[in-house]
Protein backbone atom coordinates (compact mmCIF):
# COMPACT_ATOMS: atom_id res chain seq x y z
CA UNK A 1 0.00 0.00 0.00
CA UNK A 2 1.15 3.53 -0.75
CA UNK A 3 1.22 5.98 2.14
CA UNK A 4 -1.84 7.80 0.76
CA UNK A 5 -3.75 4.51 0.82
CA UNK A 6 -2.56 3.81 4.36
CA UNK A 7 -3.74 7.23 5.49
CA UNK A 8 -7.12 6.74 3.77
CA UNK A 9 -7.57 3.44 5.60
CA UNK A 10 -7.15 5.20 8.97
CA UNK A 11 -8.98 8.40 7.90
CA UNK A 12 -11.64 7.43 5.34
CA UNK A 13 -13.36 10.25 3.49
CA UNK A 14 -16.75 9.35 4.95
CA UNK A 15 -15.52 8.86 8.52
CA UNK A 16 -17.18 11.15 11.06
CA UNK A 17 -13.95 11.38 13.09
CA UNK A 18 -11.42 11.44 10.23
CA UNK A 19 -10.76 15.18 10.62
CA UNK A 20 -9.00 14.46 13.90
CA UNK A 21 -6.51 11.92 12.49
CA UNK A 22 -3.00 13.42 12.57
CA UNK A 23 -1.21 13.04 9.22
CA UNK A 24 2.37 13.51 10.47
CA UNK A 25 3.51 9.87 10.67
CA UNK A 26 1.70 8.97 7.45
CA UNK A 27 3.45 11.80 5.61
CA UNK A 28 6.79 10.67 7.06
CA UNK A 29 6.54 7.18 5.56
CA UNK A 30 9.10 6.66 2.77
CA UNK A 31 7.93 5.43 -0.61
CA UNK A 32 9.91 2.19 -0.20
CA UNK A 33 8.76 1.64 3.39
CA UNK A 34 8.63 -2.05 4.33
CA UNK A 35 7.05 -2.25 7.78
CA UNK A 36 7.11 -5.24 10.06
CA UNK A 37 3.81 -7.11 10.15
CA UNK A 38 1.41 -6.01 12.88
CA UNK A 39 0.64 -9.03 15.06
CA UNK A 40 -2.55 -9.22 17.09
CA UNK A 41 -2.44 -11.90 19.74
CA UNK A 42 -5.17 -12.98 22.13
CA UNK A 43 -4.12 -10.32 24.63
CA UNK A 44 -5.24 -7.50 22.34
CA UNK A 45 -8.47 -9.26 21.39
CA UNK A 46 -9.34 -9.83 25.05
CA UNK A 47 -8.57 -6.19 25.85
CA UNK A 48 -10.80 -5.05 22.99
CA UNK A 49 -13.65 -7.18 24.34
CA UNK A 50 -13.24 -5.64 27.83
CA UNK A 51 -13.22 -2.14 26.35
CA UNK A 52 -16.34 -2.80 24.31
CA UNK A 53 -18.11 -4.14 27.40
CA UNK A 54 -17.71 -0.76 29.14
CA UNK A 55 -20.69 0.65 27.24
CA UNK A 56 -21.11 3.29 24.53
CA UNK A 57 -18.86 6.31 24.30
CA UNK A 58 -15.51 7.53 23.00
CA UNK A 59 -12.32 5.77 24.06
CA UNK A 60 -8.95 7.36 24.69
CA UNK A 61 -5.87 5.24 25.17
CA UNK A 62 -2.43 6.01 26.59
CA UNK A 63 -0.28 3.01 25.72
CA UNK A 64 3.43 3.03 24.85
CA UNK A 65 4.52 3.04 21.22
CA UNK A 66 3.05 0.53 18.80
CA UNK A 67 0.93 -1.02 21.56
CA UNK A 68 -1.58 1.78 21.09
CA UNK A 69 -1.85 1.04 17.36
CA UNK A 70 -2.40 -2.67 18.03
CA UNK A 71 -5.10 -1.78 20.51
CA UNK A 72 -6.75 0.43 17.88
CA UNK A 73 -6.70 -2.36 15.29
CA UNK A 74 -8.27 -4.75 17.79
CA UNK A 75 -10.95 -2.17 18.66
CA UNK A 76 -11.91 -1.83 15.01
CA UNK A 77 -12.98 -5.47 15.22
CA UNK A 78 -15.54 -4.64 17.93
CA UNK A 79 -17.00 -1.58 16.22
CA UNK A 80 -14.73 1.35 17.14
CA UNK A 81 -13.01 3.72 14.74
CA UNK A 82 -9.34 4.13 15.82
CA UNK A 83 -8.20 7.76 15.52
CA UNK A 84 -4.37 8.12 15.62
CA UNK A 85 -3.31 11.35 17.34
CA UNK A 86 0.46 10.85 16.91
CA UNK A 87 1.66 14.34 16.04
CA UNK A 88 5.47 14.15 16.24
CA UNK A 89 8.09 13.71 13.53
CA UNK A 90 10.06 10.43 13.62
CA UNK A 91 13.84 10.84 13.63
CA UNK A 92 16.79 8.53 14.20
CA UNK A 93 18.10 10.86 16.92
CA UNK A 94 14.66 11.61 18.35
CA UNK A 95 13.89 11.76 22.06
CA UNK A 96 10.86 9.52 21.42
CA UNK A 97 11.16 6.44 19.19
CA UNK A 98 8.36 6.54 16.62
CA UNK A 99 9.50 4.15 13.88
CA UNK A 100 7.65 1.26 15.52
CA UNK A 101 4.46 3.34 15.68
CA UNK A 102 4.79 4.30 12.02
CA UNK A 103 5.44 0.68 11.08
CA UNK A 104 2.36 -0.51 12.99
CA UNK A 105 0.18 2.11 11.30
CA UNK A 106 1.42 1.01 7.87
CA UNK A 107 1.14 -2.75 8.35
CA UNK A 108 -2.08 -2.48 10.35
CA UNK A 109 -4.00 -0.54 7.71
CA UNK A 110 -5.00 -3.73 5.92
CA UNK A 111 -6.20 -5.27 9.20
CA UNK A 112 -8.71 -2.55 10.05
CA UNK A 113 -12.21 -3.96 10.07
CA UNK A 114 -14.86 -2.32 7.84
CA UNK A 115 -16.77 0.19 9.93
CA UNK A 116 -19.79 2.44 9.58
CA UNK A 117 -18.87 6.12 9.05
CA UNK A 118 -20.40 7.01 12.41
CA UNK A 119 -18.62 4.29 14.42
CA UNK A 120 -17.60 5.65 17.85
CA UNK A 121 -14.03 6.91 18.08
CA UNK A 122 -11.07 5.39 19.90
CA UNK A 123 -8.34 8.03 20.20
CA UNK A 124 -4.77 6.69 20.17
CA UNK A 125 -2.00 8.45 22.09
CA UNK A 126 1.58 7.41 22.86
CA UNK A 127 2.07 7.40 26.63
CA UNK A 128 5.76 8.24 26.05
CA UNK A 129 5.09 11.47 24.16
CA UNK A 130 6.15 13.80 27.02
CA UNK A 131 8.70 11.53 28.65
CA UNK A 132 11.45 13.81 30.01
CA UNK A 133 13.49 10.71 30.93
CA UNK A 134 14.26 10.45 27.22
CA UNK A 135 16.33 13.63 27.27
CA UNK A 136 19.75 12.72 25.87
CA UNK A 137 23.10 14.25 26.63
CA UNK A 138 23.73 15.00 22.96
CA UNK A 139 22.68 18.60 22.30
CA UNK A 140 22.29 17.77 18.60
CA UNK A 141 19.49 15.29 19.33
CA UNK A 142 16.04 15.78 17.89
CA UNK A 143 13.32 16.91 20.28
CA UNK A 144 10.13 15.22 19.11
CA UNK A 145 8.27 15.23 22.39
CA UNK A 146 4.66 16.27 21.90
CA UNK A 147 1.51 17.16 23.79
CA UNK A 148 -2.18 16.56 23.27
CA UNK A 149 -4.30 19.69 23.29
CA UNK A 150 -8.00 20.19 23.79
CA UNK A 151 -8.34 21.13 20.11
CA UNK A 152 -6.85 17.76 19.10
CA UNK A 153 -10.11 16.15 20.22
CA UNK A 154 -13.74 16.77 19.36
CA UNK A 155 -15.31 19.30 21.71
CA UNK A 156 -17.45 18.03 24.60
CA UNK A 157 -20.55 19.43 22.90
CA UNK A 158 -19.63 17.58 19.69
CA UNK A 159 -19.38 14.33 21.63
CA UNK A 160 -22.66 14.84 23.49
CA UNK A 161 -24.42 15.70 20.22
CA UNK A 162 -23.22 12.31 18.95
CA UNK A 163 -25.11 10.74 21.87
CA UNK A 164 -22.16 9.98 24.15
CA UNK A 165 -22.53 10.36 27.91
CA UNK A 166 -19.29 8.79 29.08
CA UNK A 167 -15.66 8.58 28.00
CA UNK A 168 -13.34 5.66 28.74
CA UNK A 169 -9.63 6.14 29.48
CA UNK A 170 -7.46 3.09 28.69
CA UNK A 171 -4.06 2.95 30.39
CA UNK A 172 -1.22 0.45 30.52
CA UNK A 173 -1.03 0.49 34.33
CA UNK A 174 -3.91 0.69 36.78
CA UNK A 175 -4.55 3.77 38.90
CA UNK A 176 -1.90 5.85 37.17
CA UNK A 177 -2.88 9.53 36.85
CA UNK A 178 -3.41 10.72 33.27
CA UNK A 179 -0.52 12.64 31.78
CA UNK A 180 -0.90 16.39 32.40
CA UNK A 181 -1.94 17.26 28.85
CA UNK A 182 -4.62 14.58 28.68
CA UNK A 183 -5.74 15.44 32.19
CA UNK A 184 -6.61 18.94 31.00
CA UNK A 185 -8.74 17.45 28.21
CA UNK A 186 -10.52 15.03 30.55
CA UNK A 187 -11.23 17.75 33.11
CA UNK A 188 -12.85 19.85 30.39
CA UNK A 189 -14.97 16.89 29.27
CA UNK A 190 -15.95 16.22 32.89
CA UNK A 191 -16.93 19.86 33.44
CA UNK A 192 -19.27 19.60 30.46
CA UNK A 193 -21.07 16.57 31.80
CA UNK A 194 -19.23 13.59 30.32
CA UNK A 195 -18.82 10.79 32.85
CA UNK A 196 -15.26 9.45 33.06
CA UNK A 197 -14.47 5.73 33.25
CA UNK A 198 -11.11 4.00 33.42
CA UNK A 199 -9.72 0.61 32.41
CA UNK A 200 -6.17 -0.71 32.81
CA UNK A 201 -4.54 -3.19 30.45
CA UNK A 202 -2.44 -4.78 33.20
CA UNK A 203 -5.33 -6.11 35.31
CA UNK A 204 -8.23 -8.29 34.22
CA UNK A 205 -10.95 -6.10 35.73
CA UNK A 206 -13.94 -4.30 34.22
CA UNK A 207 -13.95 -0.58 33.60
CA UNK A 208 -14.93 1.61 36.54
CA UNK A 209 -16.15 5.22 36.81
CA UNK A 210 -13.91 7.79 38.46
CA UNK A 211 -13.97 11.49 39.23
CA UNK A 212 -10.89 13.39 38.14
CA UNK A 213 -9.79 15.96 40.72
CA UNK A 214 -7.66 18.97 39.71
CA UNK A 215 -4.12 18.85 41.03
CA UNK A 216 -2.90 21.32 43.68
CA UNK A 217 -1.83 24.70 42.28
CA UNK A 218 1.89 23.92 42.41
CA UNK A 219 1.36 20.61 40.59
CA UNK A 220 -0.79 22.41 38.00
CA UNK A 221 2.01 24.96 37.50
CA UNK A 222 4.53 22.17 36.91
CA UNK A 223 2.11 20.42 34.57
CA UNK A 224 1.60 23.65 32.63
CA UNK A 225 5.38 23.99 32.25
CA UNK A 226 5.65 20.42 30.96
CA UNK A 227 2.85 21.02 28.46
CA UNK A 228 4.40 24.20 27.09
CA UNK A 229 7.98 22.91 26.71
CA UNK A 230 7.38 20.98 23.46
CA UNK A 231 6.75 23.55 20.73
CA UNK A 232 4.94 23.00 17.49
CA UNK A 233 6.43 23.80 14.12
CA UNK A 234 4.59 25.97 11.63
CA UNK A 235 2.96 22.89 10.12
CA UNK A 236 1.57 21.89 13.51
CA UNK A 237 3.87 18.89 14.05
CA UNK A 238 6.41 18.49 16.85
CA UNK A 239 10.09 18.17 15.97
CA UNK A 240 13.16 20.37 16.32
CA UNK A 241 16.86 19.93 16.89
CA UNK A 242 17.74 20.34 20.55
CA UNK A 243 20.73 22.53 19.73
CA UNK A 244 18.65 24.98 17.68
CA UNK A 245 15.92 25.45 20.26
CA UNK A 246 13.40 26.40 17.59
Amino acid sequence: MQREEIYDAWAPDDGVWSDWVKPVLFGSMPDDFEPEAARLDDKWLRLAARIAAAGPGPRGGELPGAQGVLRGIALSGVGYRPVPLYNAVPHGAGFVELDSVMSALASGAAKLAPLAPSAPPAFLLDSRRMDTRALPGDVAAYDNRSVARLTDFPSPSRLTRAGFQRALLIQAVSERPPTPDLEAVLLEWQRHGLELWRLAADVDEPARPFVLQPRPWFARARAWLLRTTPRQRRDGAYGRFWRQGS
